[in-house]
């Protein structure tokens, strides 16, 4: 674990974290490093919000790792806290569509396992806050009624903004279409909702990334990183540079530094002293963003009994125009299984379980164990000696796009190949 340190500033990043058991080590680093901003009382509220806003999984580079998500319950339960809230909201398409995101990645089920909480920030009434340009939007209660806010954002490259990472995640915080607003004047907006909503620390997934046509698009990349800090500017900067963007290429950064909210001394100093992993980066696309502003809200409502039909929206999608396929069909997995003639015990499944379980054990079942189904170890097997009883569902079509990177992602053991 490397220490960045500031001008008061403090952010701690790990790399190399490849096993399970680094991650977990890695975790409970940063809640000791940063035990200051947990509440004092063991019964203080403390909302996690992960990045869960579509419903293609961490090994697609889109959602945060579940193994992290565990991780930070468990160990924040070790502690002795005892009112933890998971927390998100997924994009207004998915929504709109009344697609259960949280169910299909798995959370639905974990967090039940570890007795959580969960609030869906597109069913609360919200609190409505003033952003630039007089722009009121509501922001899910929760997210600012709260005794300590740990939000953990993934790393993507991203269409319209260039990189998403802590800044660009608390879109997910505002209720249903209100996320809309937040794409008028979109840089303006994302430095202005982070001077209102403020989490006490992030937890930056980094294990996977997202590169080229993020967040939707793109392939899935592994950087076996962890970073963690409560400054947003300042891991949006680090992270910005540690994936191998100049600064005036993001340009809600460089609205940042024009308000002085971060300096070109800090940037300096992140400079030299920050190994890059370059990240494809996504092409702009002009067209397509100028469809998904705001304004035109007016005609797309008029429209959308034709564009919500499923032969015209696998259109928009396979031209991606539109970034969601909006598949309605849920998998239903009964069991998991593995072909003990092909299984050379590697152990890759159980290095990636986010549940810590050992599938490979003859006892291994779903439904006596804590398997969450989030289907990990089926889709990284080397031997591809795991099979399934069920249906796969949406995940026929997302695992044909996706498959073959997360092959390429080498879950093997040894690292990327």
């Amino acid at each position: 674990m490397e220490r960045f340190i500031f001008k008061e500033h403090a952010l701690e990043y790990s790399r190399g974290v490849k096993k399970r058991i680094e991650i977990t080590e890695t975790i409970e680093s940063i809640l000791t490093s940063f035990a200051d901003v947990l509440p004092a009382s063991k019964t203080g509220r403390i909302l996690i919000k992960p990045n869960l806003h579509m419903d293609l999984n961490s090994l697609m580079g889109n959602t945060t790792d579940l193994r992290i998500l565990s991780d930070l319950i468990r160990l924040l339960q070790k502690r002795g806290y005892k009112n933890l809230i998971v927390g998100e909201g997924t994009n207004c398409g998915m929504h709109r569509f009344n697609i259960d995101v949280y169910s299909r990645l798995g959370v639905t089920d974990l967090v039940s396992y570890y007795g959580v909480e969960f609030v869906d920030f597109n069913k609360s009434n919200g609190i409505e806050i003033e952003l630039s340009g007089n722009t009121k939007a509501r922001v899910a209660d929760i997210c600012l009624e709260n005794d300590c806010f740990i939000d953990v954002p993934k790393i993507k490259t991203h269409r319209l903004v260039a990189l998403s990472v802590c800044l660009k995640s608390l879109v997910g915080c505002f209720v249903r279409m209100d996320k809309r607003k937040i794409h008028l004047h979109i840089d303006q907006q994302i430095v202005k909702m982070n001077e209102i909503i403020k989490p006490d620390l992030y937890i930056v997934d980094g294990l996977i990334a997202k590169q080229g046509q993020g967040p939707a698009w793109g392939e899935p990349v592994r950087l076996d990183t962890l970073i963690a800090g409560t400054d947003p500017f300042l891991l949006d900067a680090f992270c910005a540079w540690f994936t191998g963007f100049e600064y005036n290429e993001i340009n809600y950064l460089k609205l940042a530094m024009e308000r002085n909210i971060i300096d070109q001394e800090l940037l300096d100093a992140i400079r030299n002293s920050v190994e890059q992993i370059p990240l494809k980066k996504a092409t702009p696309q002009r067209f397509v963003n100028f469809l998904a502003t705001p304004l035109l809200d007016p005609i797309r409502n008029l429209i959308r009994p034709l564009s919500d039909n499923k032969w015209i929206t696998k259109f928009l999608y396979h031209t991606k125009i539109r970034e969601d396929l909006y598949d309605d069909e849920d998998p239903q997995i009964q069991e998991i299984v593995i072909d003990k003639s092909k299984c050379n015990l590697c152990k890759s499944c159980n290095d990636i379980c986010p549940m810590n379980i050992d599938i490979t054990d003859s006892r291994f079942s779903v439904e006596s164990t804590g398997c969450i189904k989030c289907l990990y170890c089926y889709m990284i097997c080397p031997e591809k000696c795991i099979s399934l009883q069920g249906n796969l569902g949406y995940l026929v079509r997302a695992m044909a796009d996706y498959q073959p990177h997360i092959d390429k992602l080498g879950y093997n053991g040894v690292g990327p190949r």
